[in-house]
């Protein structure tokens, strides 16, 4: 692929590329920098993007399973859905990812202004995690109708 063929994509195509940078490599790079300097610097690029893949893989899985009732819920509000039960995979990845990006991102801040330990840091990530996972099931059920 070529740079005119890049040119050429769909701003939702660049959106998700972003997002998938933002919420994969980026942090996993950000951490390995953070907490293993020497590593980072010896390593080359591809090294680095497998281990940054590598730390931020898990999350995103468990968010996919935490964010499936927010796709769910919001293919029920699609019109043009034929069927409720139907879950877009491109919008059930990209909450996954929203949903990782919040703690990742925060508990990075807070472990460079706080200089945490990486077992500190990755207890932020889980309770920050927890966090906005309890945040989004709360607002998917006001939403729903689920309170009186």
């Amino acid at each position: 692929m070529d740079l005119f063929e890049l040119l050429k994509l769909k701003a939702e195509h660049w959106f998700t590329g972003l997002l998938m940078t933002l919420a994969t490599f980026a942090p996993g790079s950000l951490i390995l920098f953070l907490y293993q300097r020497e590593l980072f610097v010896s390593l080359d690029l591809g090294k680095i993007i497998l281990l940054s893949l590598g730390l931020t893989l898990p999350l995103i899985f468990t968010n996919l399973l935490l964010s499936l009732p927010h796709a769910i819920d919001n293919s029920k509000l699609n019109l043009k859905s034929l069927s409720p039960d139907i879950v877009e995979p491109k919008q059930h990845l990209m909450s996954a990812c929203l949903f990782t990006c919040v703690p990742l991102y925060l508990a990075l801040t807070l472990s460079y202004w706080l200089k945490f330990s990486f077992p500190r840091f990755c207890l932020c990530v889980v309770g920050l995690n927890v966090l906005v996972a309890a945040i989004s099931w709360i607002g998917l059920f006001r939403n729903s109708g689920g309170h009186k």
